[in-house]
Formats: structure tokens, C-alpha cells, sequence
């Protein structure tokens, strides 16, 4: 989450300011990109299987 942000942000912002005429495209791909990381980044964490006993013989 933290990685793909910062991208969309710094084409947006530098669109935005005129240095990146063509940023716009840049900063939509990466939002498209963006979409599912945050949606999966959300989601819970599985719950861990328990260790099952040894087999003991008697």
C-alpha cells in the first residue's frame, strides 16, 4: 500500500504543476493499480491452523 501511493501522487501532483504534461495517464495507471492493493491490503489476516498432537504409540 505504502508503495503504490506515492507513485500515483507524484504524477498526479506533477501534472498538476505543469512538469508531467502527459501525468494524467501516468497518475490513471497507477490508480487503476492502486484499487486492488488497497481492497487486498484490507482484507484479514487467515487464521493459522493449529498443530496437530503427535501420534503417540502405545
Amino acid at each position: 500500500m505504502l508503495i503504490v501511493v506515492p507513485w500515483t501522487a507524484t504524477y498526479l501532483v506533477s501534472w498538476l504543476n505543469g512538469d508531467y504534461p502527459r501525468g494524467w495517464v501516468a497518475a490513471a495507471v497507477w490508480a487503476v493499480i492502486t484499487a486492488p492493493v488497497l481492497v487486498v491490503a484490507g482484507w484479514p489476516e487467515p487464521p493459522r491452523r493449529k498443530r496437530a498432537d503427535p501420534p503417540y504409540e502405545c
